[in-house]
Order: structure tokens, then sequence, then C-alpha cells
């Protein structure tokens, strides 16, 4: 029987937005002492996304999740761009994949579709 998920993200894993970044070639910057001038407060990350010049950032919020903030001409231009969605995506495969391997699954495929979207087809192995 076939059980299809579809999975909201919220950043919530440095390690697992850490290997989503890498899977888009987004180049980031972790520090104590990261600023943006555009920005007040402590950044996470300074993230610069290819064929941007400027930064945009990581920041902590309130209820212990991450968001990407960043002046909203860029942000507006990493939507358009699909930037975004494509690092959401990586995130939600890796913390899905991440999550159900520990659960004791085993994956047995992989695939991705003609809409990008990406199906993980697992067994469990106990």
């Amino acid at each position: 029987m076939s059980h299809i998920t579809r999975v909201k993200t919220k950043l919530v894993d440095l390690e697992m937005l850490r290997l989503a970044l890498k899977d888009i070639a987004c180049v980031f910057e972790e520090g104590d002492d990261l600023k943006i001038p555009e920005l007040n407060g402590p950044v996470i990350m300074k993230l610069t996304f290819a064929g941007m010049k400027r930064h945009v950032a990581l920041v902590a919020d309130k209820d212990g999740t991450f968001s990407i903030v960043g002046d909203a001409t860029l942000i507006g231009q990493l939507k358009r761009d699909q930037k975004v969605g494509r690092l959401l995506q990586r995130y939600a495969y890796h913390s899905v994949k991440g999550t159900l391997l520990k659960q004791g699954f085993q994956l047995d495929e992989e695939s991705v579709g003609a809409q990008s979207e990406i199906r993980l087809t697992l067994r469990r192995t106990n």
C-alpha cells in the first residue's frame, strides 16, 4: 500500500539546512560576528545565492525556527528565481530522509519527476 505525504517545511535543523545549501551551491558563512548592513540583530548565517551580489541572512525566530531575511527586492528575486523554493525542497528532502532512516526505514528507490518533485520509496527494515 502506498502512502504519500506532503511536507510543509519549517527550518529548524541547522545541519539539514547546511546540507540543503550545499545541494543548491549556495555559499554560506557562519560565525559570531556576522553582520548585514540592512539588518539589526544577530545573524546565524550569511547566505549568498548563485548569481546574487548581495547577501541575505538566516536569523533565529522566537519559536525556535529560522527565517531567511533581507532586502525585499532581493528576497522577491530569490522567490521569482525559485531559489528559496529549491532550498526548502532540499531541506525537506534531507529532513524526511534522515528521520526515516533513523526510524529504521531503508531507501528502496529515489526519483525526481518532470515537475521536480522528489519521490522516495522506503521500506521498514524491522
